[in-house]
């Protein structure tokens, strides 16, 4: 198995460009990933508007629920 040392071993040792694009295809695969979860998030987020497990929210709902979680969730980390 190749650990993550042996693969930042090799990918020092490439010519500069290559480091280069090795950087921008692992930046683009994340985003691919990410976008993907974000419309999988969004098609079960309508999905349980339609069936009435979640309900629609206005814009300061959601914001005061979060202000709400930050302090309590985020405020304790501090």
């Amino acid at each position: 198995m190749t650990t993550l040392q042996q693969v930042l071993a090799a990918a020092l040792d490439l010519p500069h460009e290559e480091q280069e694009a090795l950087v921008i295809a692992i930046q683009t695969h994340k985003s691919e990933i990410r976008r993907t979860e974000l419309a999988e998030y969004a098609t079960q987020a309508a999905l349980d508007v339609r069936s009435g497990k979640l309900k629609p929210k206005s814009v300061a709902e959601i914001m005061s629920q979060f202000d709400e979680y930050r302090a309590t969730k985020i405020g304790s980390i501090r």
